[in-house]
């Protein structure tokens, strides 16, 4: 496996599926699955060429799993990349902006069953866009152009009972990570911000149930960051410092029962992309590792 970028979703229908993206040293999307005990290659492999790392998102419903990639092409505009159920093929969001970089999607199944996706992008005036599908066609959200951003973006969003509450991660003209928030009504500033460091790559960031999201990001001391939010107030997490990495982290989370199951993907100092798994007790290491440029 070489990857120079990742991302990663799951889900849980009685056992955990896993998709890790990237994208090689030869521009090419790589999809790598987890679905009973080991990891195999999957169907978007080397499919298509990209110039940025990726973004995805999924979702479950009657017809089985859903899952939509994104990406900048080498042309400079977002692509879309889906999966419905027996194979890949080019969404109807590709080719109509024009983005700067590595793109973040969000995905959720309100109470009708009804999907709606955001993807979020740095666009080449250097403000965020937000990109929206609520049935039947793509139209920009009203986040886009309120904030300027370096670019590494990350997302997250969850519903609690009918009120809909997205998360946005990104690094500041001044090089911190800044969150802004959609509770209903209107977007603004969070109280998350990344002030003792700055990064380098793109945030993380995850939700499992209403209330409960974890945010990672790797800073110039080349250590892994785990900050928490558990309804009330932000805190530094476990996986905190206890890892190296050099960037490129990529994070899914799965409810099984009451237990939060996630999985944080880094680039380490040997230039490969390391697993580190949450089961409910401690950190540890995964099966998954891929050679960065190999």
């Amino acid at each position: 496996m070489s990857f120079v970028s990742t991302s990663a979703t799951s889900w849980f229908n009685g056992t955990p599926h896993l998709r890790v993206y990237g994208v090689g040293a030869d521009s090419k999307l790589k999809e790598y699955c987890w679905d009973t005990d080991h990891w195999y290659r999957g169907g978007l492999t080397d499919q298509f060429s990209v110039e940025s790392g990726s973004a995805v998102t999924s979702w479950q419903d009657a017809a089985g799993i859903h899952l939509r990639v994104y990406a900048q092409g080498l042309d400079g505009k977002i692509k879309e990349y889906c999966w419905d159920k027996d194979r890949w093929y080019v969404g109807g969001l590709s080719d109509r902006f024009t983005i700067a970089d590595t793109p973040a999607a969000v995905s959720w199944l309100d109470g009708g069953h009804q999907v709606h996706i955001r993807v979020y992008a740095r666009g080449d005036d250097g403000r965020i866009k937000e990109y929206c599908w609520d049935r039947d066609g793509w139209y920009v959200g009203g986040l886009s152009d309120q904030f300027a951003t370096l670019g590494g973006l990350a997302a997250t969003a969850w519903l609690n009972g009918p009120i809909l509450h997205i998360r946005v991660y990104a690094l500041a003209l001044d090089t911190k990570v800044i969150e802004y928030c959609w509770d209903g009504n209107g977007w603004h500033p969070g109280g998350f911000s990344k002030q003792e460091l700055s990064t380098i790559g793109s945030p993380a960031a995850t939700s499992w149930a209403p209330g409960h999201v974890r945010v990672y990001t790797a800073g110039t001391n080349t250590l892994l960051q785990e900050d928490c939010w558990d309804q009330d107030a932000w805190y530094s997490g476990a996986l905190s410092q206890q890892f190296t990495s050099v960037g490129l982290p990529a994070v899914t989370s799965w409810l099984q029962g009451t237990q939060a199951h996630l999985r944080v993907y880094t680039l380490g100092m040997d230039q490969r992309i390391h697993e580190h798994c949450w089961d409910g007790t401690h950190w540890y290491e995964g099966a998954f590792q891929a050679q960065v440029g190999g």
